[in-house]
């Protein structure tokens, strides 16, 4: 198979994962099977191997991600669109890895895995928000942008929390207020 017909084929099949709605862990142990995969072939190659054809090695992608977290209160600069896509990227991979490893450790509590989980999210804002700044002065826009997505959310929130409920049971299930 050759390399744009095996790219195609696995954009493919995560379009598929996420179509069946299947449970994040098995995408996370897809996401880990492919990263291993890449890994070996990196060492088997003398670390020299280039993951595609603009002469990007691995170490480059793996800085662009530790940058986020070197400059995580520096809202001053410039951000290339190179170095943010890779946080992104291997922010979701560690995203993916940790929800893996915490659902697997706490043996299916729940409750332990979501702390986990939220706890990242939480450290993956604090880390993006700069990163977004600094992507924005790029463009040559003003970092006040980003408070954006926080009144659009909370628009939604806001519009979740006083919206009337359906009285009695309708197409997403029974009424959860039926027993009280």
């Amino acid at each position: 198979m050759g390399k744009h017909l095996t790219r195609q084929f696995f954009i493919l099949f995560f379009m598929v994962f996420f179509i069946l709605r299947l449970q994040y862990h098995y995408f996370a142990l897809l996401v880990i099977l492919i990263c291993v995969a890449r890994f070996k072939m990196y060492i088997e190659s003398g670390f020299k191997w280039n993951f595609n054809r603009s002469g990007i090695h691995m170490s480059y992608a793996i800085n662009a991600w530790l940058n986020g977290y070197k400059k995580i209160f520096c809202y001053s600069g410039r951000e290339r669109r190179r170095d943010f896509g890779f946080f992104l990227l291997i922010q979701l991979i560690v995203f993916f890895v940790i929800a893996f490893i915490a659902s697997r450790l706490f043996g299916g509590s729940g409750v332990v895995a979501e702390i986990v989980a939220y706890g990242f999210v939480l450290v993956s804002i604090l880390t993006m928000l700069p990163y977004n700044v600094r992507r924005l002065h790029d463009a040559g826009q003003s970092g006040w942008w980003c408070l954006g997505w926080l009144v659009f959310a909370a628009a939604f929130i806001g519009a979740a929390l006083v919206m009337k409920p359906t009285v009695g049971d309708n197409a997403y299930g029974p009424d959860p207020r039926a027993g009280l």
